[in-house]
């Protein structure tokens, strides 16, 4: 090994980046990977990373199996992390039946979760393609460690090769590197995860592509299993009549709660469209599953665990969540004291993510023209994790096609 470091000098390397541009990384990647701690203390890293899968994105903690082992997932409820350079103290929960892929031979854990307030790193597009291994000899990449367990810090180097999930990394690491994000330098894109590192200035790292394509297919096997169970329960439905569909938004459900069955409570082409005819099928029953079509074919809507009735106050629901069909995207409530208003004025209902002024999702009656909406861009960008809200509906107000909502058997 002494001699593949004479042969590889890292004070030889050129500097690929400023000092500006080294603190820029640092500040891009901080809410992206994390300290994990146990009982016992700091273990190591943790990186949050989206992994294409379809025509959406799977988001995931990966670690090594070194650090979260299955045993560890098995008999624990959470995982606790330090990010945003140790400002932020998190548990990833462990209790909504996530999809877990954990592998002592490649060092890796790879962990499902639904947390929206963290960044995600893309995956390198290349990890994906015939032989790709060739594609990173002798490429510019980095690592992101932290010194002694406490500050973040890159270190650069030069990936020399990859041997089967093996990458040898050429740069200088702290003795402390497990977990540690290897990234391509040219596009700031996850590549593989530090295992070892050296006095001799290389790291070894295990090359991503087999652990993935190995998560994604658990992922498929499982999520797969919903199909007999659920789309019989949308059977009458005008509205989801995929079982991509179905699935979306099941599996959606299924990472907040447990579902027996789904029980169509309402349906505005058959149940009558005004705020009167929603409340008479869908107060007091429980979790719920409101589902719209607009007359521009936008397809979205919202979960709540929260009862909807006619008793004055907002509704506390951590659990709640908006979503389109159309765009494969879910937003989580980050306001959970404001996640809906759980009792409608005569003229509005079904409405989500609304402060005393109703601002938020919501639908009313209107004396010309019954069944519309209102989608605000304002307030419910604050209280849902949703950027834009015509990532939810392309307009502000809408007309209905068709609205139902679901009684969530749990």
């Amino acid at each position: 090994m002494e001699n593949l470091n004479q042969e590889i000098k890292i004070e030889n390397f050129p500097k690929p980046v400023s000092e500006n541009g080294f603190l820029k990384i640092l500040d891009q990647m901080k809410n992206s990977i994390c300290k994990i701690y146990k009982n016992d203390g700091y273990k190591g890293i943790g990186i949050f990373c989206s992994i294409p899968y379809e025509n959406r994105n799977i988001n995931v903690m990966i670690t090594n199996n070194q650090i979260i082992d299955a045993n560890y997932i098995q008999n624990n409820k959470q995982i606790n992390i330090i990010l945003n350079d140790d400002k932020e103290e998190k548990t990833i929960n462990l209790n909504n039946n996530p999809i877990t892929y954990t592998n002592e031979k490649y060092d890796i854990t790879i962990i499902e979760i639904q947390e929206n307030d963290i960044n995600y790193i893309e995956l390198d597009e290349k990890l994906f393609m015939k032989n790709s291994n060739i594609y990173y000899g002798k490429i510019s990449s980095y690592i992101i460690q932290f010194n002694n367990g406490e500050k973040a810090s890159v270190s650069f180097g030069i990936i020399n090769n990859i041997d089967n999930y093996n990458i040898i990394h050429f740069c200088r690491t702290e003795s402390e590197v497990l977990g540690a994000p290897l990234l391509n330098l040219s596009n700031n894109k996850i590549i593989g995860v530090c295992r070892q590192g050296s006095q001799y200035n290389f790291s070894k790292c295990t090359f991503l592509k087999d652990p993935i394509n190995e998560f994604i297919n658990i992922y498929k096997n499982k999520t797969q299993l919903i199909k007999p169970n659920f789309f019989k329960d949308f059977k009458n439905s005008k509205i989801i009549e995929k079982e991509e569909d179905c699935n979306f938004i099941v599996q959606a459900i299924l990472n907040k709660v447990n579902i027996k069955k789904l029980n169509l409570l309402y349906q505005a082409t058959v149940n009558g469209d005004s705020s009167r005819d929603f409340k008479k099928h869908c107060n007091y029953k429980g979790p719920t599953l409101t589902l719209i079509k607009t007359k521009n074919d936008d397809v979205f809507g919202g979960f709540t665990k929260c009862n909807l009735t006619n008793a004055p106050s907002y509704g506390y629901d951590e659990d709640a969540f908006l979503f389109s069909i159309s765009n494969k995207k879910i937003f989580d409530v980050i306001k959970p004291e404001k996640a809906i208003i759980t009792y409608e004025i005569n003229y509005a209902f079904a409405c989500f993510g609304n402060t005393k002024d109703w601002d938020g999702l919501y639908f009313f009656d209107d004396f010309l023209s019954t069944k519309q909406g209102y989608n605000n861009p304002k307030k419910l960008t604050d209280i849902y994790n949703l950027p834009d809200s015509k990532l939810l509906c392309n307009e502000y107000y809408f007309q209905l096609k068709e609205m139902e909502v679901y009684q969530i058997v749990i």
